[in-house]
């Protein structure tokens, strides 16, 4: 299989976050800078904006509530603040986070403050083994309570039918809706059949160029989180969806011959995240009558349907693409009632009394 580079999509794409990410770093005091690199170079460039914002929160906290820097820029506020701050002002922080009365709008949830959390002990962790400070207000300071499990939220069997059903018929609410999706029905047909199929991320079928996919070995090309370049495979189904579009309505697209994306809008651009969720929004609601169908939730039904289908969560794991066994159970493969009631059915200790007997 010929090794596959990265696409001038993904370097673009990856330009314009560190962009972001060095603009966001110009915002924060200049003694932060040390641990902004550290992190810069050992986490994913998005995971580094994310720890970034984090901080720029906590600052703009600190100029909220202490009068001494009502009037300073964030960015101004005196490495000596930081060494004042006890686990008291962490836990004040955290209530503040939490605040939702209709006046505040930084409510967070307690993934959130999690995350939180976890930026603020790695930076203050930085400062103390650097010596940079003496003590670490975060010990001591409260845990917010992990996020509650939720149940996980996929298509049964026959909702998928009928949503593909329906957008191969072009059901999508008002007469002019319909009108305009006969033009991308083999386009909605393929991305659709293709997440169901193959469990990608949207993120990764938006970056799909045309060369990724192979009809002879039935692969597709896909970049995983942190660049990572793997191969997945498709079912006649997904190739045969692809093949149609690719042949009969992708030349409606293309602005120009030499176009590299797969997937391509009506501005004969290739398609965003935010499209495809638009997308998958107007189709839940008016095939399924289901409000906010994300393209997330066909990568856990598929999930849900390989693991009901192999009972291998290893299997499922590695094709979702996951590091972690741990994170397929806990969001992508729902244990079905046929499952548990195979499980109660079984005879779980019948061989074990007859060994016993033989003992």
């Amino acid at each position: 299989m010929p090794k596959r580079f990265k696409s001038e999509y993904y370097a673009e794409k990856d330009k314009n976050y560190y962009a972001k990410l060095h603009e966001l770093q110009k915002q924060l005091p200049a003694y932060m800078k040390p641990y902004l690199s550290n992190i810069e170079l050992s986490k994913r460039v998005r995971t580094a904006i994310a720890y970034t914002r984090d901080l720029i929160t906590f600052m703009k906290y600190i100029q909220e509530v202490n009068p001494l820097y009502t009037d300073v820029s964030i960015k101004d506020i005196p490495h000596e603040c930081m060494e004042c701050l006890t686990y008291d002002d962490i836990n004040y922080f955290l209530q503040y986070l939490k605040q939702n009365n209709g006046t505040y709008a930084h409510y967070n949830a307690e993934n959130a403050l999690n995350r939180m959390m976890c930026t603020l002990r790695g930076y203050f962790g930085f400062e103390v083994a650097r010596d940079l400070l003496v003590k670490n207000p975060m010990l001591g300071a409260a845990k917010p309570q992990a996020a509650k499990d939720k149940p996980i939220e996929r298509l049964r069997a026959d909702q998928v039918n009928q949503l593909l059903q329906g957008i191969e018929a072009s059901e999508s609410g008002s007469d002019r809706s319909r009108a305009f999706t006969v033009h991308t029905q083999l386009r909605d047909t393929a991305i659709a059949t293709l997440l169901l199929n193959t469990g990608i991320r949207v993120s990764e079928c938006v970056g799909l160029d045309l060369k990724d996919i192979n009809f002879e070995d039935m692969s597709v090309c896909v970049v995983r989180k942190g660049g990572k370049i793997e191969y997945v495979y498709m079912n006649e189904e997904t190739a045969k969806a692809i093949r149609d579009y690719i042949e009969l309505e992708r030349p409606n697209f293309l602005p120009t011959p030499k176009e590299p994306a797969l997937f391509l809008s009506n501005r004969r651009r290739r398609m965003a995240v935010r499209s495809i969720q638009a997308m998958f929004e107007k189709y839940g609601r008016s095939i399924l009558q289901k409000d906010n169908l994300h393209p997330h939730t066909l990568r856990k039904t598929y999930g849900t349907m390989l693991y009901e289908a192999t009972s291998d969560i290893g299997l499922v794991s590695e094709t979702l693409g996951h590091k972690s066994v741990d994170t397929t159970r806990k969001h992508y493969a729902d244990i079905s009632e046929q499952h548990k009631k195979i499980a109660g059915t079984l005879h779980v200790y019948k061989n074990t009394e007859d060994d016993e007997g033989k003992a």
